[in-house]
């Protein structure tokens, strides 16, 4: 399986480094080059060739960090593509994304264009606990401890398997599922305060 980390920040800022000019983006993952685990980042860090090959989008959470740049992929690929993208996620967060994001008002409703036959974007609920597959992989969503309903996921295909924390503060049901994974191979956490922060961790 292989995975891209396109960006990890809870928000983009240009730093210094050595001298050097480095990027940081919002929260992104490309996996097989077809699958984005969360879409902070997916049109500024990929070509155009490279959001053409994108067949599903899941979602952990509706924080706008995790999914501001879906608006930009529908619009890049309303016109170079007639099949649409499989967004998934729990059934929160695809109420949140189109009462709050593709309303006609923030942004047009890709769910229903170029028209309701044909969208760009389409649904597919995620069940909580339960193993669903997306393309030539399989991921199970475990609710973890957000502000927002918030998952974490498990994902595998035939050979590895890996975890990803989503944003949360303490949680234990993800660990206990993930600790019954046979091949698991890495697990990608949250960190997104020190320890001495810890107030604010928990307030947000």
């Amino acid at each position: 399986m292989n995975i891209k980390i396109l960006g990890c920040h809870g928000s983009d800022s240009l730093t210094h480094e050595g001298g050097q000019e480095h990027c940081c983006r919002s929260i992104g993952f490309l996996v097989n080059d077809s699958l984005m685990i969360d879409a902070g980042t997916v049109s500024s860090a990929l070509n155009l060739e490279s959001q053409k090959r994108i067949r599903h989008i899941v979602l952990t959470h509706a924080h706008i960090d995790h999914l501001k740049e879906l608006p930009s992929l529908a619009d890049n690929l309303i016109s170079c593509t007639t099949n649409p993208i499989t967004v998934a996620s729990i059934p929160q967060v695809l109420g949140d994304l189109k009462a709050h994001i593709f309303n006609d008002v923030i942004f047009p409703d890709f769910f229903a264009l170029p028209d309701t036959e044909h969208p760009i974007l389409r649904t597919e609920v995620l069940h909580e606990g339960q193993e669903s597959q997306l393309g030539d992989v399989r991921l199970t969503p475990i609710s973890v401890n957000h502000l927002v309903p918030t998952v974490g996921l498990i994902i595998r295909d035939q050979h590895v398997a890996w975890v990803l924390s989503g944003d949360t503060h303490q949680t234990e049901a993800l660990w206990h599922a993930a600790a019954q994974v046979p091949n698991l191979k890495a697990a990608f956490i949250e960190t997104s305060l020190p320890d001495e922060m810890s107030d604010l961790a928990l307030a947000s």
